[in-house]
């Protein structure tokens, strides 16, 4: 039951007749009558009102009240209902399964070569740069790889082949489609490939015509459809964006608002990271790329950027990971994003060396007391290979990383994450050493660098 309270002229002398409130206005909206009309009429009930003679007689008690609009039941969720749930990724801390993520910057910089190489690795359960500096295998599954810019046989698959990617499972649309965001093409799409990863290249090409990308309620809303198929397909949708010329320029503020269109479009993106290039010694741009953290919410703090070199001479590689630029330097024309200058490293091994005299430390405390001396997250590294210190993780529900200097130094080190082989025994359930020149990996690797995949 629905009761509405107005104030109205008349009302006064209607209510002392025994009228409620809500019965004076539902029969003033209904037959079309003034509150003048009906004061003067008082006895109208007996023309107008129904002809349910209980209602009629009802109408004597004050508290007597008409049937309003229906109301929609609506029934709370309680927290206590709610099954906690892990946050799934499709690479750790970089993209989430069953959302939206968005890579972001200036044409021309890579940003679709990148996705192919995570597009290949997704189709081969192959392997690509993680945030920790190892190299990490992604689980195999389908790719649809929807672009409005590149040619599928002149670009894409090109780039694929070149990358090792298994090309039966990497989908596009037919005859060049550009299927609109919840349009039942796109939904079609992804009902037969059930995308692992879907990628769109650009977000301009792929929302309705009557969306208008500077309103944040017209531009979000027009994401929802995408985000409740992401969430249905338990599919990683990572989005490119193209950053606007304010921001390409320095003058952007912060990273998650570079792109074009209303600032709110980034806020529908669980993960959102910064594509630029790595300025030399001279400040001029080099060959390598940094794709730089934005928004992380599901990340406690900030991961570091994750580093690519593309040449045409070597094609695309991966080149580990940095812990020292930003997503705002990057695009910093009256600063150079090179790393900056580290202390001597025989101050971080001091430092290290008395850090851990009283036996294993864990990872996190030895990383933010260097931070708080002004030592580098790769002078550390450095360090750690030097010294020797063993790297081990915490059993059962201790998921802590914990560093303690080694008896002896170790005899063999690994490139990519600064630990050796024999301090690695005790996580052989978790990691598995491979040898890069194996024919089997579809990751192509630097001279004598030595990868380590989680399997």
């Amino acid at each position: 039951m629905h009761e509405t309270v107005v104030q109205i002229d008349h009302l006064q002398n209607l209510t002392d007749r025994g009228f409620s409130v809500a019965f004076i206005r539902n029969f003033k909206e209904k037959h079309g009558l003034s509150l003048a009309e009906m004061d003067a009429a008082w006895g109208f009930a007996a023309d107008y009102l129904p002809a349910d003679r209980g209602e009629v007689e009802s109408l004597g008690d004050p508290a007597y009240t008409v049937p309003g609009p229906e109301v929609a039941q609506i029934v709370p969720l309680c927290a206590a209902d709610v099954e906690p749930r892990p946050v799934k990724w499709l690479l750790q801390d970089v993209f989430v399964q069953g959302a939206l993520n968005s890579v972001q910057g200036i044409a021309g910089l890579g940003k679709s070569f990148m996705l192919c190489a995570v597009a290949a690795a997704v189709s081969s359960a192959g392997f690509v740069q993680s945030v920790d500096g190892q190299m990490e295998r992604l689980r195999a599954g389908s790719v649809l790889f929807l672009s409005g810019d590149d040619d599928a046989s002149t670009t894409l698959v090109p780039r694929l082949i070149s990358l090792g990617a298994n090309r039966r499972n990497v989908h596009f649309a037919p005859d060049g489609m550009l299927p609109a965001i919840g349009s039942p093409e796109l939904e079609s799409l992804f009902a037969r490939v059930k995308p692992t990863l879907c990628i769109f290249d650009t977000l301009q090409h792929f929302l309705p015509a009557k969306v208008d990308i500077n309103s944040a309620n017209s531009a979000t809303n027009a994401l929802q459809p995408l985000k409740r198929m992401a969430e249905l397909y338990d599919c990683a949708v990572v989005i490119i964006q193209h950053i606007s010329k304010v921001s390409a320029a320095g003058n952007g503020g912060f990273s998650v608002n570079f792109g074009i269109g209303s600032s709110a479009i980034n806020g529908v993106f669980r993960s959102v990271w910064t594509l630029g290039r790595l300025k030399d010694e001279e400040g001029k741009p080099g060959d390598i790329r940094v794709l730089a953290p934005s928004k992380t919410n599901l990340v406690p703090g900030d991961p570091p950027c994750v580093l690519f070199e593309l040449t045409k001479e070597r094609g695309f590689l991966w080149a580990g990971v940095d812990y020292d630029i930003t997503a705002e330097a990057l695009y910093e024309p009256a600063k150079k994003t090179t790393r900056r200058v580290a202390p001597a490293r025989e101050e971080a091994e001091q430092f290290l060396a008395d850090f851990l005299t009283e036996g294993k430390m864990r990872t996190s405390d030895i990383e933010r007391e260097a931070g708080n001396r002004g030592i580098s997250a790769k002078t550390l590294r450095d360090a750690r290979e030097r010294l020797g210190v063993v790297v081990t993780r915490g059993r059962g529900t201790d998921r802590f990383w914990y560093w303690q200097l080694a008896p002896l130094p170790a005899k063999e080190k690994n490139g990519q994450i600064g630990a050796t082989r024999d301090n690695m025994d005790d996580q052989k359930d978790d990691l598995t050493l491979f040898d890069p020149d194996c024919p089997t990996c579809t990751v192509r690797h630097t001279e004598g660098q030595v990868a380590r995949g989680r399997i």
